[in-house]
């Protein structure tokens, strides 16, 4: 047994002692296995040390660390979109040439395993707002090939997916970021942001009229209860459509200063079950049944503190898919008392 600082810590480790509260509650169990949300959730309740096991392996093994090449990459986009982003604050020009070369680079993510690990190894709470447009777009990619959008499109379609959120960038700081609820004013302001993105890019007459419709109805939603207009499915432009799916689900996987991540898996079953009548179920079905693919094998947290691996999915319900725990198999739908807590990348 090796007794670490909680900042020394790392996903991955396993816990040979019970970790208790100031009032001797379990707050989690020995041989629970450390993730990044659960570490967080330990700071939380200023668990300063911890007792793990001698000698640990982490769960993530050589073949899913993310490729080095694609890894630099997607850095060096990030990089460039924070550039384009910042640049937005004080002036209404977006930097055409640049994003031109941001959307090149896209272009490099063409595996959806290696991409995904990339995404998740390398998000980041304090760089959220640049790293969901890039991400973003990236889905979009991915959603627009699996569609089987034509070339064209579908690089019309990243543009939108990238340029998103621009609109952001006029809304003022101190709403964007504010960790309380908003008020009836701020969320209006907030609500506005894809009117200020469309206004950006219409003024350029290199983007097409389809990428400004993205952006202004990326918040519409098919039964109409959408923003900034109401419209409903039929209305909504595919590009809006498509970025909507893509916006939700990387909103909900990442952490935000207000907000905890959720388990791909499960984001995928919200996508399916709560946002059925918002969201188009053609494109949700394609984008979680290719989801549910990619996670089979990866080793997974469950709720009650056991590491499994992912054996099968269930096309039904992604987030309670088959889990092997050494000779043994959990149907998570059969058994809904245990939920997947996190997922190893």
């Amino acid at each position: 047994m090796t007794t670490l600082l909680l900042e020394d810590s790392n996903a991955g480790m396993r816990i040979s002692q019970d970790i208790l509260n100031k009032t001797g509650i379990v707050l989690l169990p020995k041989g629970t296995v450390l993730s990044l949300s659960i570490i967080n959730y330990l700071r939380k309740w200023h668990i300063d040390h911890i007792h793990v096991e001698e000698a640990q392996v982490p769960f993530v093994s050589e073949k899913k660390k993310p490729q080095k090449q694609l890894s630099d990459t997607y850095k060096s986009t990030l990089n460039a979109t924070t550039e384009i982003m910042e640049a937005l604050k004080g002036s209404a020009i977006l930097k055409l040439k640049e994003v031109r070369e941001v959307i090149s680079e896209i272009g490099n993510f063409t595996d959806i395993t290696s991409t995904l690990e990339t995404i998740s190894h390398l998000k980041a709470q304090d760089k959220y707002t640049y790293q969901h447009n890039l991400n973003v777009a990236i889905y979009c990619l991915f959603l627009g090939r699996w569609l089987e959008l034509d070339d064209t499109s579908l690089k019309k379609l990243t543009y939108a997916g990238f340029l998103h959120d621009i609109g952001k960038f006029k809304v003022s700081e101190d709403i964007l970021h504010k960790p309380d609820k908003l008020n009836e004013r701020e969320f209006k302001e907030i609500k506005s942001h894809p009117v200020y993105g469309y206004s950006m890019v219409k003024k350029n007459p290199n983007l097409s009229q389809s990428i400004a419709l993205g952006i202004l109805q990326h918040h519409e939603r098919e039964d109409g209860q959408g923003y900034p207009f109401g419209v409903e499915g039929p209305k909504i432009h595919l590009f809006a459509k498509i970025i909507a799916v893509a916006d939700v689900f990387d909103a909900m996987t990442s952490e935000r200063s207000y907000k905890g991540k959720q388990p791909p898996l499960k984001v995928a079953e919200e996508l399916m079950n709560n946002h059925f009548s918002a969201l188009d179920q053609k494109i949700v079905r394609t984008f979680v049944n290719r989801l549910s693919d990619f996670y089979i094998g990866s080793k997974v947290l469950l709720s009650n503190g056991v590491v499994g691996e992912i054996v099968a999915k269930n096309p039904t319900s992604p987030a309670n898919p088959l889990i092997k725990i050494n000779n043994e198999f959990i149907d998570l739908s059969a058994d809904r008392s245990i939920t997947i807590e996190d997922i190893f990348m």
